[in-house]
């Protein structure tokens, strides 16, 4: 056997060893429990035309049941509001109350169950076209621009998992109490 065969020969059996006990690290093994990994990220802009000040029920991240997720312990705020959870006729929300530009954003690094915006506008959450949102806002403010965003991916490996997405597309809503406004949701399994 020629010197370079060997060594194609060896080279393929070290490539082989290699790659199945990769293989093998990924794969639980039986009787083992697959731990879900994951992450997710919320983020609502309001944006004053005017000054005053609002009050507006906002889509929150709810699960299948309908039940929230608990994440507002880690809710940053940037601006002057305040906000409580709240049961609407439209569902899960939450209220938003202050003055001037606000952003609300949450980032984590933990596994969440599935989830979307609440208040949809249609009996299936998972593909919303349109969610129901309250404004009441002082007569100096002439619109309020409003911005939603919700990701969480959870996977078992890099190629298997889910992600959840729903956004409200940016509008500006000037007529007060309930209105839908235009967004999207998604459920990708991988």
């Amino acid at each position: 056997m020629s010197k370079i065969l060997k060594m194609v020969l060896i080279f393929s059996v070290v490539v082989c060893v290699v790659v199945s006990s990769s293989l093998l690290w990924h794969f639980p093994k039986e009787g083992e429990k697959q731990e879900w990994k994951g992450s997710y990220e919320l983020k609502i802009e309001i944006s004053l035309e005017g000054e005053g000040i609002f009050t507006l029920y906002m889509p929150i991240p709810v699960n299948e049941n309908k039940s929230c997720l608990n994440i507002t312990d880690e809710l940053n705020v940037i601006g002057n509001c305040s906000y409580e959870i709240i049961s609407t006729e439209y569902g899960k929300a939450i209220k938003l109350s202050g003055y001037g530009d606000v952003i609300i954003e949450a980032k984590g690094n933990k596994t969440l169950p599935p989830a979307w915006f609440s208040m949809s506008n249609s009996t299936e959450i998972k593909n919303a076209t349109e969610f129901w949102v309250y404004c009441n806002k002082s007569s100096s403010v002439k619109g309020i621009e409003i911005y939603g965003f919700w990701l969480a991916e959870r996977y078992l490996t890099p190629t298997a998992g889910e992600r959840c997405l729903s956004e409200l597309f940016r509008t500006t809503i000037s007529e007060e109490g309930w209105q839908t406004v235009e967004g999207r949701s998604d459920h990708v399994l991988a």
